[in-house]
């Protein structure tokens, strides 16, 4: 009587170990289901900081995972430097407030470019977004997208992080943050 009494009890526990396992693989299998179906929104080509090491191609996808990739030939795009006249930052309420008088456009020849106004709302809302001291800022633009490549002065790391400026809405989209790295190239990505 006392065998039967353990055996169903250990029936019970088998069916119960059972069930966790089989939730379990769904819950992985679900997660590799939902990463799958994950759209590519850009390539990017990063270089590292801190190496000599070769270009690193990757695909970044919507869900904000990134997988390596073959090479690829970036899209055509002009870069420029943010500089900022004027900038500081002070700590306020364990808030970083960044301020500055004046923005200047840099394309790669060392000339000033003209803001246009998207460019202007674009580059004030990275600055006004970014909680943080902000090292160097440049801009890319490819086929009429606006793009922010953010390093920031964070301690001994070194931070970049990769927004987009969607126009219609006026917001700022963060792609991407890496660590260490420079964004050298980049290709958008045809969902249609």
């Amino acid at each position: 009587m006392n065998f039967s009494k353990h055996k169903t009890e250990i029936s019970i526990i088998l069916l119960i170990l059972s069930m966790l396992l089989i939730f379990s693989s769904c819950q992985k299998l679900t997660s590799i289901v939902r990463s799958s179906n994950a759209k590519p929104i850009l390539k990017t080509i990063t270089v590292s900081e801190t190496n000599e090491s070769e270009p690193v191609y990757s695909m970044v996808f919507e869900n904000g995972k990134i997988k390596p990739i073959q090479k690829f030939t970036p899209d055509d795009a002009k870069y420029y430097k943010v500089e900022m006249i004027g900038y500081r930052s002070e700590l306020k309420d364990d808030e970083i407030i960044a301020s500055y008088e004046a923005i200047n456009l840099i394309d790669n020849n060392g000339n000033t470019v003209d803001l246009d106004i998207d460019l202007d709302k674009f580059i004030k809302l990275v600055l006004d977004t970014t909680k943080k001291n902000i090292w160097r800022i440049r801009i890319i633009e490819v086929d009429q997208e606006y793009f922010a490549f953010v390093k920031l002065n964070v301690n001994w790391q070194s931070p970049g992080i990769l927004y987009k400026y969607n126009k219609e809405e006026s917001k700022l989209e963060k792609i991407y943050s890496w660590n260490e790295v420079d964004l050298i190239g980049l290709a958008l990505i045809d969902n249609n």
